[in-house]
C-alpha cells in the first residue's frame, strides 16, 4: 500500500491557544460542571484540527483530511482519469490585514 500524504502545519501560537482552551474547558468542567466549559473544549480542539490530503496509488484513491493529534478523518474517493499532470513548488503564505 503506497500512499502519498500532505498535512499543513498547525502554528505554534494556534496550537498554543488551542491547548491552552481546550485545558481550561477541562478544568472548568471538572469544578463546576456546567455546559459552557465544553464549548471552551470544541474551539481548544477545532484549533488543533490540521487538514490534508492523502493518495492511495496502490487503490487508486484519494482523500482530504482533517486531523486531531494524528487521527486521521476523510472520505476516500476514486481518483479521475487525467489527462496530464503538473507538479510545481510555492509559497503558501496567509497574510492577515
Amino acid at each position: 500500500m503506497t500512499i502519498i500524504s500532505y498535512q499543513k502545519e498547525i502554528p505554534f501560537v494556534k496550537r498554543f491557544f488551542g491547548l491552552s482552551f481546550a485545558i481550561l474547558g477541562l478544568v472548568l468542567f471538572i469544578t463546576i460542571l456546567s455546559v459552557m466549559p465544553i464549548i471552551f473544549i470544541v474551539i481548544g480542539l477545532g484549533l488543533n484540527v490540521a487538514e490534508g490530503s492523502e493518495i492511495d496509488l496502490s487503490s487508486k484513491t484519494y482523500r482530504t483530511i482533517h486531523s486531531l493529534f494524528g487521527i486521521k478523518i476523510g472520505k476516500w474517493n476514486p481518483i479521475p482519469d487525467f489527462e496530464y499532470v503538473s507538479v510545481f513548488k510555492t509559497n503558501d503564505k496567509k497574510r492577515s490585514v
